[in-house]
């Protein structure tokens, strides 16, 4: 994308490792930023998804099959829509391990470092996984006698202690979680590794991670029966899984909200306006409202500053078809920009509570999604001797925030009585 060299330049690099590999064709993994519509064409280049190369379905009309919607080519592989060298590697080793059916490795990141959960229970986790629990089929493959289940007799082997075990299988039939994939249990570490589809269902209240816990106090129950003679049912396992989990949970929001509101703050400041705005400077609050149900949004600005901004319009404009509130913030800032330099304004200050724009935009970044809107801002850009954008808290943003949910209701209204 922007500042970067172009896409095929850089994919020449790995001609030599794709040399000889049929299956590696590049324009598998890239897609189309629509820009001012000069190179698509729309009915055989994939356009309409920032996620995965589509392309419309037809039949198309005779005078429109050979529409051509200076556009840009997107790689779908990186958030920004610029290839890289790892990502391209990567995007080919994915698919040749699909072809070739090559398990997937462990990830071990995904699957237990990254689980937000306690630490005692990440190192429970990697010594599970690792066959390193002191069930009787690890002791014995270690020339330790071997005994049976404490609970039902049976063969002591992980699965067994984990999962297959009456008690364990009544704990996991109980619990308030729901997989998206249902769990495989070949072996605990295909079982950790679906776990990262579980989800928690109300009303536990626990947001983190439920399944370390139970998998947690489903061995120290035996162990509490071994040592103490302590015998805990289905339930009473389960009930102190969440107890745990919840307890665990509580302790880190209250230890780590100040932390966040810190650090928080102290990432915000770098965006916020460090110095006084250059002389007849106008500045220009933006905010924009979003619909998720409709996708209509509202755009709201509101000029301030030097004296020729009594000649600019307070902006308050509604959109359809806005895709994410990212898409709607976007075009405020556009229309904010549009506007003053139509107005012949030379000097312009953008103040926007989008914190994630604003660094796009001081990076002079872009993403597929937003390649033409973003196009747009930086080409008006051109127009003015200085113009900057800046981070502005959203308290301090209510009156463009109050302008633009006007909007988007003028819009929803209209909408809702045109149907």
């Amino acid at each position: 994308m922007f500042g970067t060299p172009p896409l095929w330049t850089a994919l020449w690099l790995l001609l030599p490792l794709m040399a000889g590999r049929a299956s590696w064709q590049v324009e598998k993994f890239c897609d189309w930023a629509v820009g001012n519509g000069e190179k698509i064409r729309v009915w055989q280049d994939p356009w309409l998804s920032c996620e995965a190369p589509l392309v419309p379905i037809g039949p198309p009309t005779l005078s429109s099959s050979n529409l051509l919607v200076k556009d840009q080519v997107a790689w779908l592989f990186e958030k920004s829509g610029s290839y890289s060298t790892r990502s391209g590697y990567g995007a080919g080793m994915d698919r040749e391990r699909a072809a070739s059916f090559i398990p997937i490795p462990f990830d071990w990141k995904k699957s237990i470092w990254n689980v937000q959960t306690a630490p005692k229970i990440k190192d429970f986790l990697w010594k599970l996984v690792k066959k390193a629990i002191p069930v009787s089929a690890n002791l014995a493959s270690r020339g330790i006698t071997s005994f049976p289940c404490k609970t039902c007799d049976g063969v002591e082997d992980d699965l067994h202690t984990f999962l297959l075990c009456s008690v364990a299988k009544e704990v996991w039939d109980m619990a308030p979680i729901t997989w998206t994939h249902p769990p495989l249990s070949s072996s605990m570490m295909v079982f950790v590794s679906s776990c990262s589809n579980v989800k928690n269902l109300p009303p536990t209240g626990v947001s983190v991670p439920l399944w370390p816990w139970i998998l947690w106090n489903l061995w120290k129950a035996p162990n509490k029966r071994c040592f103490e003679d302590k015998v805990y049912s289905s339930m009473e396992v389960l009930i102190k899984s969440i107890k745990d989990a919840r307890e665990w949970q509580d302790a880190q929001a209250l230890a780590t909200v100040t932390s966040k509101e810190y650090h928080g703050s102290l990432r915000k400041e770098s965006y916020l306006q460090q110095s006084p705005p250059f002389p007849n400077t106008v500045t220009c609050h933006v905010d924009a409202a979003w619909d998720t149900g409709s996708n209509n949004c509202g755009l709201g600005g509101v000029f301030s500053g030097h004296s020729s901004v009594r000649s600019l319009p307070r902006l308050c404009e509604g959109r359809s078809f806005v895709s994410s509130a990212l898409m709607a913030e976007a075009l405020a800032v556009r229309l904010a920009v549009m506007t003053a330099s139509y107005a012949n304004i030379k000097s312009l200050l953008i103040l926007s509570d989008s914190l994630d724009l604003i660094k796009l935009l001081r990076k002079k970044e872009s993403r597929p999604a937003l390649f033409g809107v973003v196009f747009d801002i930086y080409y008006f850009s051109s127009y003015f001797d200085v113009i900057s954008f800046a981070y502005v808290p959203r308290l301090s943003n209510v009156e463009a925030d109050s302008v633009a949910k006007s909007a988007l209701a003028l819009l929803n209204v209209t909408s809702f009585g045109g149907e």
